[in-house]
């Protein structure tokens, strides 16, 4: 898997102007913490085990990034924005919704539409950006319009999971109640 995970990103993230942009601002943040944590979780049976299974639905989810980079192929740049879109989104299905969706419960708190559309309009911003930063090669546009991509993209989201979850959830308790009642 580490193999794969490195020719990915060698051979087809790096070789474009806007995956070797997004990497630079990655590397800058994960290895601002990940030594630290990688040595503490080295030294911890029971974190490696977990990290473990924590990590291969990741190893999936950049599996399918470099299949759709793969069919895209065409256009290197168009492939590798529409790849970081599909782990972004699966990343905040996989991660991020499960553990929002608890905070919601526990806060009691409601996704709104007006998060969304602002959301939404972040997300079509960083679009945007990287399209200008394409054209003009403007590197360090690049490197902030694809970070906010990635984040907007996770937020956006996780935020529509949890409403289509709301939403089901409320429509099989409103059954159910029926149910009850017309028995």
């Amino acid at each position: 898997e580490v193999q794969f995970l490195r020719g990915f990103r060698d051979n087809m993230v790096l070789n474009t102007f806007a995956g070797r942009c997004f990497m630079t601002i990655f590397n800058a943040w994960y290895y601002s913490f990940s030594p630290t944590v990688a040595s503490v979780i080295a030294s911890h049976e029971l974190l490696r085990n977990i990290m473990k299974i924590l990590l291969y639905p990741l190893i999936g989810i950049l599996h399918l990034s470099a299949v759709t980079f793969s069919l895209l192929g065409f256009n290197a740049e168009f492939a590798i924005v529409v790849s970081g879109l599909v782990a972004s989104s699966l990343i905040g299905i996989t991660y991020f919704t499960p553990a929002t969706l608890i905070l919601c419960i526990i806060k009691r708190m409601k996704i709104t539409l007006r998060v969304i559309q602002i959301q939404l309009a972040i997300w079509t911003i960083s679009i945007g950006c990287i399209a200008i930063a394409e054209i003009v090669k403007w590197t360090e546009l690049m490197m902030i319009s694809t970070a906010m991509l990635v984040l907007s993209t996770i937020s956006l989201v996780t935020s529509f999971s949890l409403k289509y979850l709301k939403i089901s959830l409320f429509n099989i308790s409103t059954n159910s109640n029926r149910n009850n009642a017309i028995k």
